[in-house]
């Protein structure tokens, strides 16, 4: 093995980076705008490596069979100048392209690239979406909070909006629910999104009501048979480890109306009667974000 081969990928960057550095080469045609910089550039395998020394730490794994079609394409002279390329941020950090830096170092060619500096710019901005980034990637919160913003969403529709929680509009619900979220999950584990939603659901309308029963359903302790705690913690057990979202939060809110009315529940059903019955008190209190009262079934004509 030479000396060549022994190296570690990271040294042969720092090396490909330095030869870049020393030389000083670079050609560029520059369009220019005020929250963003864009260039083509023409890059060089060293230029390619010292912007992969700059990648972001929470960038996607790298796919390297995409990595080799690339260079493939790129070795061959089939690469062509196109709107998408590559991003830094406004401390110079790569957010999107590794992949295809990573082929040009690869094929070792040089390629012309768009590339954008983003005033502002972040890893929640929608970037190179031909590769799907998930929604928790992309606003940078945990998969059960996402899950857990996308039913909140659910519960402020009514169960109407049927499409999928865009990472801006679950940054925006994270905004919005943040500290009921902590305090729900400082309690409860953070396992699934539906029975938090839940919970956070009903907070507002009895906070300590609804903090107790969530201490219950943890425990267990010193509950008696028909308490609501029990009932629904009795029916998470038997339920499949899969998150089930909307079953689980209407089971949950079900319970939960039996607690906030001082009730005993002996059978818990994953219905929609508990949330329109907490979705009414909800009304009455004038809280925030409610849905409206389904509209009445017009009468059949006779």
């Amino acid at each position: 093995m030479n000396n060549e081969d022994s190296k570690k990928p990271r040294d042969l960057l720092e090396e490909l980076a330095r030869k870049h550095r020393s030389s000083g080469r670079a050609s560029r045609q520059a369009v220019l705008h005020p929250k963003m910089n864009c260039e083509v550039v023409r890059v060089s395998p060293a230029q390619a490596a010292e912007w992969l020394l700059r990648n972001h730490q929470d960038n996607r794994p790298v796919s390297d069979s995409r990595v080799t079609t690339f260079a493939a394409d790129m070795a061959a002279g089939h690469w062509h100048l196109t709107h998408q390329g590559i991003a830094f941020d406004e401390r110079g950090t790569l957010i999107d392209g590794q992949h295809r830096l990573r082929a040009v170092v690869e094929a070792g060619v040089e390629v012309e690239l768009l590339c954008c500096w983003v005033t502002g710019g972040t890893l929640k901005d929608p970037i190179d979406r031909g590769a799907v980034r998930s929604v928790a990637f992309l606003s940078g919160l945990s998969k059960h909070a996402v899950g857990t913003m996308g039913v909140l969403r659910q519960l402020e529709s009514g169960f109407q909006d049927k499409r999928s929680t865009t990472s801006d509009e679950c940054t925006e619900l994270w905004e919005r629910y943040v500290g009921d979220y902590q305090a729900i999950t400082q309690i409860v584990p953070a396992r699934r999104a539906g029975p938090t939603a839940a919970m956070i659901w009903a907070l507002p309308i009895e906070r300590d009501v609804v903090l107790n029963f969530a201490r219950g359903y943890v425990s267990g302790e010193l509950l008696e048979k028909g308490d609501p705690a029990l009932t629904i913690r009795n029916w998470a057990a038997r339920q499949p480890a899969r998150n089930r979202g909307d079953a689980d939060c209407f089971a949950f809110l079900n319970a939960l109306r039996a607690q906030l009315v001082g009730g005993r529940i002996q059978t818990i059903h994953a219905t929609e009667g508990g949330m329109l019955a907490i979705n009414a008190v909800r009304r009455r209190l004038k809280i925030p974000r409610t849905p409206a009262a389904p509209s009445a079934v017009p009468p059949r004509d006779a």
